[in-house]
């Protein structure tokens, strides 16, 4: 049986308690207590969420008047959208931010020291030795090489023009040809 990782939304604020968001069950947020807002243009039933802890992600759908948004983008009034961990919801678009938290489960035999000897979950604790023989085993010399480059700040020039995409391609940066890194901007 897979296990349920606790989703929280999580005020950037703070100005209230994180808001448990259970398993398949739809939480409506808006102005009220719970999320301390006054402002009379958000509505009590500003948005409607759905956790999916097996997934990890969760289906926002606008129910007030006034626009809420997703990372900087405005949503629809009812149409539902999927966010992830990390993103950033906005229960007025440009207001009151928030982050969506999932609770992160251990990894057996690496945060733990310990080992799954079978399917029935008997567990044995490693000693010192077995847990730094494990990471000399993860841990390459490539790995050195690099971070070693990049801590001394020797870096070889750009040789071509380039584009690049990070975050799954929500970012695009250019590169020109002989530029070089530095270590600040």
């Amino acid at each position: 049986m897979e296990k349920l990782r606790k989703c929280f939304l999580l005020c950037i604020n703070n100005s209230h308690e994180p808001i448990f968001l259970p398993h398949n069950k739809d939480i409506i947020i808006g102005r009220g207590p719970k999320t301390k807002i006054t402002e009379k243009r958000c509505s009590k039933n500003q948005l409607c969420l759905t956790a999916n802890s097996t997934l990890g992600e969760v289906k926002v759908k606008q129910l007030g008047p006034n626009k809420s948004g997703i990372n900087g983008l405005a949503l629809i009034r009812n149409e539902s959208h999927v966010v992830k961990h990390g993103d950033t919801l906005e229960i007025l678009l440009g207001q009151y931010f928030h982050k969506v938290e999932f609770e992160q489960l251990p990894l057996q035999g690496i945060g733990d020291n310990s080992i799954n000897l079978n399917e029935g979950g008997i567990k044995r604790s490693l000693d010192d030795t077995e847990v730094e023989s494990k990471r000399k085993r993860e841990h390459s010399p490539a790995d050195e090489t690099v971070s070693g480059n990049l801590l001394s700040g020797v870096c070889e020039p750009c040789v071509q023009d380039k584009w690049e995409e990070i975050d799954q391609g929500k970012l695009l940066v250019f590169t020109s040809k002989g530029v070089e890194s530095r270590e600040k901007v």
